[in-house]
């Protein structure tokens, strides 16, 4: 058995089940070598399931789970079988087969499907759902494994193990065992071995030294548990690093103080959640409704929800409104739902501060005892008294009208805005939106709030930066703690125990964690319960699918305006205008057309669980597929040919399927196509041409229409070998060597087709010869031999493809970003290979098989579609970097150690490994990241001939890894800049100018240049290759890639 020794290789397995072994090598290791399992004379077969079939022991907690008693390996084995294999199979069901009313994921999925009176009973379990795992254990081969090992080792094989099937490509279909899809998977562990395997160093979270002021908040959570810092002096805390903050207080503690008071009330520093794990939930500013009156929405955003708590006889009391204000500034001391306590739902999910009104009652029990934090608190609710005077005092109207002036609104009268292309631009500008909300700050938030200038001007800057992040972008509460100096807040410190001329000393440290969380509230609130309100109530915030995640503020006023134009727009050309796909399907013919094509009476939903590593991560799907009820597949083939397509996956059977009628289904469809109902304002529309979007069967349902009409109306055009159809969605591309079918086409396509509600769009018509179209224009021609289609450019002799990237023209490419600002990077996936999985994604459609396969492109082509695809992963990845280096809040602790010791080169030194340190990126690592993301890039093309399309269409890769390499190396030197002399304005620091460091791409720089580029040129022995890598390098068409800004 020396071949069953081999490396398993599948990570999910190993994940998951840490004594995995192959079936032989198992029970060699707990049979001792006796008996003999494998014979020299044994078939082939019988030997590869000893070698390619996986076991590993059932864990102790998914049998306890299951109800079923674990039992050892047996000692003793008998070579001579009572009973048949059938029989044992049984008698395994029969024991293991869950109670007919519990939940069957968790119980061994050998028998699922069965289900009997007894639990455990000399009959034989009933079936109620056909299993066809059960098969692969009842085989001929299983039969010769029983008369090896005995009934006893069989019986322990099937009840207190997991078995795995051998599929293609290290693919496993689980036969034995708890569902593997429903236990816990756990990432990290994944993530390792996937970062080994990138050779991407993964950085100690602990390098980062504290700043020369312990009072300043760093990037990253230094300071050690409570219960280690209490046996460590003042002295040597400040030593390590640990961030404490410096108060005064008494020599001697006094009988009752306040610090011992409060132990019992705070919570375990250990327990409780880190700021820089806590993100503000911004998705909370988009797409806000308008409130009728503007001005006095502005005048009341702090408790815009409190009119529906209030009760029906309340008067209106400034106190009680303090009350309740300070309850949502700082619930956690009030004993009510926040987001720093570690009950917070697993999903991510944190709770708003408006909704704890819900939960506050007026004049309780509970409102009458002294909050948590008591005197630390008494300060506070005089500031937010004066902070409520002061937002009914501001006249906010008048400065959003200052700083984000709209003439459509302001000036002109409403009946008069008609032009909605000209209202789309009237948005309000990131500096404007800025100014407005530092203004409100600084008027409304009292001074001594934040407790001095500095501070404010810390938060101010992390406001400005919340307000120009991208759609999906967010920020920790870390990042607004970064440089807020504590010691400055009077409202937190002891002051009324400090006496004139007493030495000055640390405060008890669980008096610092009161002071940190009470500081850690407060600063969540501005941004949660001032700042997010203030913007709902201002602005309404979306995207848009030309600027991708640029992120678009048009005041509430001016975009009722444009809804409105856009609704009489619609209104009464519904019925007429059929050009769109979604909107001109005739609903009536789709249908009549779906009760045509479904035959059955009823359908099998055959459902199944995928699990696979994906991008450093542990990925699991759960797919559902609709069979006749006679057509159920055998599950191992159905595994065997998904795995054909899928690499390193586990698939798991849920065996118990559901069931739909015919009618139902139908039924369902119906009220999904007539039944849709759109909300204007106070005004509901109900749809009565074309389908609703938005939903995962619109798209198959218009695909379904459209192949219809293919095969009514233009099959006929296909029927040769001359000519080819392709279609997406309502995008059609006829190719022909006969320009007299081509011509036919369009006359077919500009008669239109009423019964299908499709009508050819001659604006967007495009050709590659001269034709007039039916209203007597000559179509729009190609430039050159390139022909655009969705996103591609067909030559028009060669057919081959290549990237369209004019559609990048004059866009910003730090608009397609997504930048990760977490400031934790000990519990996520490291930075640097956080960038090679974001390039990755980046990289992910250009890499696909019509760009790189060698059997209709010639090698020319796809060295220069490789290229270029790296010189546009390239810039993403200078903005990337760019964005990290030139966020003020990450540099913020280089700026201030610059600052006092600028003048020495060692200080500057020092200052760069601070900066870096920050942002967990070493200028050393750059190479090892983009090594990772051309290794990644040449993994996307291999892989790419393997998927299910590929296979079918005979896909071709002949194209070395080195010469991918060499490309990626000569797009990253020429697309980084060699001198980092380019500056850009940075975002909110007033009139200054932000510059990238020089230092930063010399290590990459240097490492592509010696390593890469230089040394393929001169190990490349073949002049063809050399031809054709120095050709798609110098091919005049990359200058398209100019025209794209990432600078």
């Amino acid at each position: 058995m020396a071949e069953s020794n081999a490396a398993i290789t599948n990570a999910v397995l190993l994940t998951l089940l840490p004594g995995l072994q192959r079936l032989g090598q198992f029970l060699d290791t707990n049979l001792n070598g006796q008996p003999t399992v494998v014979c020299s004379d044994d078939p082939t077969e019988y030997k590869c399931l000893l070698h390619d079939t996986l076991v590993a022991p059932t864990p102790a907690a998914a049998m306890k789970n299951a109800g079923i008693a674990i039992q050892p390996f047996p000692t003793e084995s008998s070579q001579s079988p009572s009973g048949r294999q059938d029989d044992i199979v049984d008698s395994a069901i029969r024991h293991t087969c869950p109670p007919n009313e519990w939940p069957i994921g968790k119980y061994n999925i050998l028998a699922l499907g069965y289900k009997s009176i007894r639990r455990i009973s000399d009959q034989r379990a009933q079936p109620y759902h056909k299993n066809t795992l059960e098969t692969f254990v009842r085989s001929e081969h299983w039969e010769t494994l029983l008369r090896r090992i005995g009934q006893p080792a069989m019986s322990y094989l099937l009840t207190q193990t997991s078995i795995f099937a051998a599929l293609p490509n290290n693919c496993y279909c689980q036969i034995t065992g708890p569902a593997i899809s429903e236990q816990h998977v756990s990432k990290q562990l994944i993530q390792q071995e996937v970062l080994q395997s990138l050779s991407i160093r993964k950085r100690p979270a602990d390098l980062t030294p504290s700043s020369a002021t312990s009072d300043t908040y760093s990037s990253k959570d230094t300071s050690p548990p409570a219960a280690k810092r209490r046996a460590v002096s003042n002295d040597k805390r400040k030593s390590e690093g640990y961030a404490l903050e410096p108060a005064p207080t008494a020599t001697k503690r006094r009988k009752k103080d306040n610090s011992d008071r409060d132990k019992d009330r705070v919570a375990n520093p250990r327990a409780a959640i880190s700021p820089s794990a806590i993100l503000f939930q911004r998705s909370r500013i988009f797409y806000a409704r308008r409130y009728h009156i503007e001005s006095v929405m502005l005048r009341n955003f702090l408790l815009a929800d409190y009119d529906s708590f209030k009760p029906a006889d309340y008067v209106p009391d400034l106190k009680v409104i303090v009350d309740i204000q300070m309850k949502r500034m700082f619930p956690k001391q009030h004993g009510l739902q926040n987001v720093f306590s570690p009950s917070v739902p697993s999903s991510g999910w944190l709770p708003d501060t408006r909704q704890t009104m819900g939960k506050i009652k007026y004049r309780t029990e509970r409102a009458k005892k002294k909050a948590a934090g008591g005197w630390r608190l008494r300060a506070m609710r005089f500031l937010v008294e004066e902070m409520l005077v002061l937002n009914q005092k501001c006249r906010s109207m008048a400065l959003l009208q200052y700083y984000c002036p709209v003439a459509a609104i302001d000036n002109a009268p409403e009946s008069a805005q008609t032009n909605v292309a000209s209202l789309l631009t009237s948005f309000s500008s990131f500096d404007q939106v800025t100014s407005f909300v530092h203004a409100v700050v600084k008027k409304v938030i009292p001074l001594a709030m934040f407790g001095s200038t500095d501070n404010r001007a810390v938060i101010l800057r992390a406001m400005t930066r919340f307000i120009r992040l991208r759609k999906f972008e967010t920020l920790p509460l870390q990042y607004a703690l970064q440089g807020f100096k504590l010691s400055e807040c009077e409202w937190l410190q002891d002051s009324h125990r400090a006496h004139e001329g007493r030495p000055v000393r640390h405060i008890a440290p669980t008096a610092s964690d009161k002071q940190h969380e009470i500081l850690h509230e407060f600063v969540y609130w501005i941004f949660e319960g001032f700042l997010m309100p203030l913007l709902r109530a201002t602005f309404y915030v979306t995207d848009s699918s030309y600027q991708r995640n640029r992120l678009f503020y048009y005041r509430h006023g001016l975009w009722r305006i444009i809804t409105q134009s856009a609704v009489n727009s619609i209104q009464g050309k519904m019925f007429i205008r059929m050009e769109p796909a979604f909107d001109s399907i005739n609903q009536e013919n789709l249908l009549r057309l779906i009760y045509e094509t479904l035959k059955e009476d009823k359908y099998i939903i055959h459902r199944h669980s995928k699990v696979n590593p994906a991008n450093g991560r542990m990925m699991k799907r759960f797919h559902a597929n609709a069979t006749a009820p006679d057509d159920i597949p055998h599950f191992l083939d159905f595994a065997h040919e998904q795995a054909v397509f899928s690499k390193h996956a586990v698939f798991v059977d849920k065996v118990v399927h559901s069931s739909e009628r015919k009618d139902v289904l139908i039924s369902m469809i119906m009220e999904h196509v007539r039944e849709n109902v759109v909300k204007f304002g106070r005004h509901f529309y109900k749809q009565a041409t074309g389908i609703p979007q938005g939903s995962k069967l619109s798209p198959a349902l218009c695909r379904f229409f459209y192949d219809e009409m293919e095969k009514r109306k233009l099959s006929h055009l296909t029927q040769s070998d001359d000519s080819a159809l392709v279609r997406l969605a309502d995008d059609f591309l006829f190719i022909s060597q006969d320009k007299d079918k081509s011509i036919e086409f369009l006359r077919i396509m500009a008669a239109g087709h009423p019964e299908f509600g499709c009508f050819i769009n001659e604006s967007k018509t495009v050709t590659n010869f001269d034709v007039l179209l039916s209203n007597a224009q000559p179509a729009q021609q190609c430039q050159g031999n390139d022909f655009p289609y969705c996103g591609f450019l067909l030559h028009t002799k060669t057919l081959e493809i290549r990237a369209d990237y004019t559609r990048y023209d004059g866009d910003d490419i730090r608009d397609l970003l997504t930048v990760s600002r977490n400031m934790q990077p000990s519990k996520n996936v490291q930075a640097g290979y956080a960038i090679v999985l974001k390039m990755k994604k980046a990289m992910q459609h250009m890499c696909q098989m019509s760009f790189s396969d060698t059997t209709y492109n010639s090698h020319a082509r796809v060295f220069l579609n490789i290229y270029q695809n790296f010189i546009f992963c390239a810039m993403k990845f200078h903005a990337y970097i760019l964005e990290l280096f030139l966020d003020p809040a990450l540099s913020y602790r280089s700026s201030s150690s610059s600052s006092s010791s600028s003048s020495t080169s060692s200080s500057s030194s020092q200052n760069r490994i601070n900066h870096l340190q920050n942002i967990i990126i070493d200028p050393t690592d750059l190479p090892e990241i983009v090594t990772g993301i051309f290794r990644a890039a040449y993994g996307l093309l291999h892989n790419s001939r393997r998927s299910k399309v590929g296979i079918e269409a005979g896909v071709e890769f002949r194209v070395y890894e080195r010469h991918v390499f060499w490309l990626g190396a000569t797009a990253f030197l020429k697309t980084l800049p060699e001198r980092q002399g380019q500056s850009r304005p940075g975002p909110g620091l007033g009139q200054g100018s932000s510059r990238m460091p020089e230092f930063v791409y010399a290590p990459l720089r240097k490492y592509l240049r010696t390593k890469i580029v230089d040394r393929l040129e001169v190990e490349e022995k073949k002049a063809f290759f050399k031809r054709m890598l120095f050709s798609a390098v110098n091919d005049p068409r990359n200058c398209i890639m100019d025209d794209i800004r990432y600078r």
